[in-house]
C-alpha cells in the first residue's frame, strides 16, 4: 500500500506544476566534522530548532548556520558536538567518558571519540536527553521536551526483523512537517551520519534528498568513494536515494539504513505517577502519533499495558530504551496484542543482540484490522529491571476517501506524463 501512495507522490510530482520542483527546509546549518559524524549531523539538527522560533534557548546563543576549522564559530559550536572533556578522557563503552556527566552530543549519544563511531539507539536516546538538558554554566533553561526514536529500513545484517519500514515517503512527511531528520546510512564495511532536509523526484523519476554530509567538500571524490551518485541543484547538494532490498547483500553504495525522528513533545512528558499495573483494563492510553512514556518495571514480574488505536494499514514503530542508553541494563521485552487474551502478534526481545548487543527492543506492525492493539512491557529475562522509556511512532495510513481521490488523480497524472514525453 505504501508503495501506492510513493508511485502517487511520484506522479504528482510529474505532472508540470510541480514537476522536477525540489522541497527543502531553510536555516539549515552545516557544520564540518568533529570526533564523528553522528554527534555532528545531531549538532546540525539541534542548531536548525536553536533558529526557529520558540526554540531559541536550546543552545546558549543562536546556533551559526556554518560552522569548520577556519571559522570563528567553530570553538563554541564544536563543544555542543563532542566537549573537550569527552575528547580527552579515556573512551568507555556504555557511559559518558567523563565521570558520567554528560555536557555534549557525544557524551549522550556515547561516541568514541577517537573513531566517532556511535551506535543508532543510543542516537535516539542522547537526542532526547540532551534536548532535556540544562547546561548549569548558563544563566538561561535550555531544556525542551523532544520525542525521538529511530526507525529502521531493510538492512542485511538483520534481515527481516519487523522494522524494515522507513522509506522515501517517511522522509517525505517529514520535511513536510518542517522536521528534518538525522540518516544512517550503510555499505560494506562502513557507516555513515548525515542531516537530510528536503526532498525532489526529479523528471525521470529518480528520487534525491538534500543533505549535509559533514565533509563540505561540495560535490567531490569522496562521494563517489561511497558510491555515492551526488549532484548540485537549486543550490543545494543533492544524494540519490538508495534502498537495500530483502534479499540482497550490501551494495556499492551508501543506502538509507535508518533514520532519527526528532519531533517537539508539545504535551510535555508523560510519565507514570503510580504503577501501570499487571492488568490491561489500567492500560495506558496512547492517542498522539509520536509519544514518549517515562515508566519503571520494579521487578521481573512487573509489566505495563499500553493500549493505541490503529486503523487498517497503520504501521505502529514501538522502542523501549533504558536513561542511559547503555547497551547492557534495563532489560525489556515489548509485546503486541490485538486481545490481549490472545497470544502476541508479535514481540521483539533484544534488538540486534549477541555479543556486545544491546537490550533495546524495537517493535514494528502493519495493521490489519482497525481497532485497539495493546502494548505490553515486561522484564526481557536477563539484566536489570527499572526505569526505561518508551517512544512510539503511529505511521497514518490515509482515510479511504483521500486514498480514492489519490487514486483516481494519479490516472490524469499518468496521462499528463504521457503527453510531456
Amino acid at each position: 500500500m505504501r508503495h501506492l501512495l510513493l508511485m502517487v507522490l511520484a506522479l504528482a510530482l510529474c505532472a508540470g506544476a510541480v514537476a522536477d520542483t525540489p522541497v527543502y527546509l531553510d536555516e539549515v546549518p552545516d557544520y564540518n566534522w568533529y570526533h564523528g559524524c553522528s554527534p555532528t549531523s545531531g549538532g546540525m539538527v539541534f542548531g536548525y530548532w536553536d533558529r526557529q522560533t520558540g526554540y531559541e534557548n536550546l543552545w546558549d546563543g543562536t546556533a551559526p548556520l556554518y560552522a569548520n576549522d577556519n571559522d570563528g564559530n567553530v570553538e563554541e559550536i564544536y563543544q555542543l558536538i563532542s566537549s573537550d572533556e569527552h575528547n580527552s578522557a579515556t573512551y568507555v563503552k556504555n557511559e559518558c567518558t567523563h565521570t558520567n556527566a554528560p555536557n555534549s552530543l557525544g557524551c549522550f549519544f556515547h561516541t568514541d571519540p577517537n573513531s566517532g563511531g556511535s551506535n543508532t539507539w543510543n542516537i535516539a536516546t542522547g537526542m532526547r536527553r540532551y534536548a532535556a538538558w540544562d547546561d548549569p554554566g548558563t544563566g538561561i533553561d535550555e531544556s525542551y521536551a523532544f520525542h525521538s526514536l529511530p526507525r529502521y529500513g531493510y538492512h542485511p545484517d538483520f534481515g527481516s526483523f519487523n522494522a524494515g519500514t522507513f522509506d522515501f515517503l517517511d522522509l517525505v512527511a517529514e520535511i513536510d512537517g518542517g522536521r528534518p531528520m538525522l540518516l544512517d546510512l550503510s555499505l560494506k564495511g562502513a557507516g555513515h551520519s548525515v542531516m537530510s532536509y528536503g526532498y525532489w523526484i526529479d523528471d525521470s523519476g529518480d528520487k534525491w534528498y538534500a543533505v549535509r554530509d559533514t565533509w563540505q567538500n561540495g560535490v567531490g571524490s569522496a562521494e563517489s568513494g561511497f558510491g555515492i551518485t551526488a549532484t548540485t541543484y537549486d543550490g543545494q547538494e543533492w544524494w540519490r536515494w538508495e534502498t537495500c532490498e530483502e534479499g540482497e547483500s550490501f551494495g556499492d553504495a551508501y543506502f538509507v539504513s535508518d533514520a532519527i525522528y526528532f519531533a517537539p513533545d508539545h504535551d510535555g512528558l508523560k510519565q507514570e505517577d503510580t504503577d501501570f499495573g499487571n492488568s490491561y483494563d489500567l492500560a495506558e492510553l496512547i492517542d498522539s502519533p509520536m509519544e514518549t512514556v517515562y515508566a519503571s518495571l520494579g521487578s521481573t514480574s512487573d509489566e505495563d499495558w499500553y493500549r493505541i488505536w490503529l486503523d487498517q494499514y497503520d504501521v505502529l514503530t514501538a522502542m523501549t530504551q533504558d536513561e542511559e542508553g547503555y547497551d547492557q541494563a534495563v532489560d525489556t521485552r515489548i509485546d503486541l496484542h490485538y486481545d490481549p487474551d490472545l497470544p502476541e502478534l508479535v514481540y521483539c526481545d533484544d534488538f540486534w543482540g549477541g555479543s556486545g548487543g544491546t537490550y533495546t527492543s524495537n517493535l514494528w506492525w502493519e495493521a490489519g484490522t482497525s481497532g485497539y492493539y495493546y502494548l505490553n512491557v515486561r522484564y526481557g529475562g536477563s539484566g536489570a529491571t527499572g526505569d526505561y522509556w518508551l517512544s512510539t511512532y503511529r505511521d497514518i495510513f490515509p482515510e479511504p476517501t483521500t486514498l480514492a481521490m489519490l487514486s483516481l488523480g494519479a490516472a490524469v497524472l499518468i496521462a499528463r506524463c504521457r503527453r510531456r514525453r
